[in-house]
């Protein structure tokens, strides 16, 4: 915590931000590839849990790496989605930023991890403000 004598201070709610960590992501697509290894199934995933939580997309983009490994941004009006995944750990690191207070952050974080087969999930709520501070 951080206190300043004599001052006061205003905080402005921003939005609320999941960090998320994926463990155990095992689950295979049709072409029996890991769907944590494959960038169209994972921007797919992304855009399909946008649109569940109301989220207006406004660009996608997706990076298949070699040999392996998928990385997937998803801009939304409200901010943003964006996955790192590494099939030969298993693991995914996904983010999810929203200025809009009534999105739904836990059915996104569940959501993600149904599809990609995540044996645990850890996450992270942090609430995002900016501070006025007045002397």
């Amino acid at each position: 915590m951080y206190y300043r004598k004599n001052t006061k201070v205003t905080k402005k709610f921003l939005g609320n931000h999941w960090i998320v960590q994926y463990s155990g992501c095992t689950k295979k697509g049709d072409s029996d590839k890991l769907i944590i290894n494959d960038s169209t199934k994972m921007l797919k995933i992304m855009e399909d849990v946008a649109k569940r939580v109301g989220a207006k997309i406004l660009h996608s983009y997706t990076y298949q790496f070699s040999p392996q490994g998928v990385t997937a941004v998803v801009v939304i009006s409200e901010s943003h989605l964006s996955i790192h995944t590494w099939p030969e750990w298993n693991v995914a690191a996904f983010d999810f930023f929203t200025c809009n207070p009534k999105m739904d952050g836990e059915t996104v974080v569940k959501y993600v991890a149904k599809k990609i087969g995540a044996e645990e999930t850890e996450s992270t709520l942090k609430r995002r403000y900016a501070k006025h501070i007045q002397e």
